[in-house]
């Protein structure tokens, strides 16, 4: 995953940010802003895409339970 930090400059790489999302326990909600990101792209889409999700995300239940019910 990359993120656009602002709408006219570079890109960050996931390294850059997921161990700060991490430390602050975000990444459950931002998997799941990938995930819906995702799903999106794919009503539009018939290409491929995959994605990476934290093991925190999946091993926490609540977290776990939200990305099921998307």
């Amino acid at each position: 995953m990359r993120m656009q930090a602002q709408a006219d400059g570079g890109w960050l790489e996931a390294s850059d940010f997921i161990p700060t999302a991490m430390r602050l326990n975000l990444t459950g909600p931002l998997d799941l802003a990938v995930m819906r990101h995702a799903l999106q792209v794919l009503e539009s889409s018939t290409g491929d895409l995959a994605i990476n999700l934290c093991i925190e995300s999946v091993a926490e239940r609540a977290d776990r339970d939200q990305l099921v019910n998307l």
